[in-house]
């Protein structure tokens, strides 16, 4: 049984001799290395992806709204070329009329509420006072 464990105890110290020598440590070492290196280059990766991702949502986004403004703006494009626009706004903006129509203005008077004296009731009631 003593050889046995000799042989035994031989092998495991010629393997250790082997095993652990300065190439076998240095090869250890850079390998872990790489590991780390990729390891963490990979979670970096992720990131940078997730950003690139969101960034992408973002401008599609942006896009589709710029289509729908473009889209109204070419409604807007066709209804403003039209004449009943243009009329619409020589009455609105130029206070403009056709030939046969007559402009009709409120007085100050009937903008007024019911029930309160305007100042044209007031200056008729203190022409008769004076009277």
């Amino acid at each position: 049984m003593k050889k046995k464990r000799k042989n035994s105890r031989q092998f495991n110290d010629k393997f250790k001799k082997k095993f652990f020598t300065v190439k076998s440590a240095i090869i250890m070492v850079l390998t872990m290395m790489i590991v780390l290196f990729l390891g963490f280059g990979g979670i970096h990766q992720k990131r940078q992806a997730d950003r690139y991702r969101d960034t992408i949502e973002e401008l599609s986004s942006e896009v589709k709204q710029i289509k729908d403004t473009n889209k109204s703006l070419e409604k807007e494009k066709k209804n403003v070329s039209s004449d009943e626009f243009k009329e619409r706004m020589a009455r609105e903006k130029l206070g403009l009329v056709g030939k046969d129509e007559y402009v009709v203005k409120e007085s100050d008077d009937e903008k007024a509420v019911p029930g309160q004296k305007t100042s044209q009731d007031k200056e008729n009631t203190e022409e008769k006072s004076e009277e």
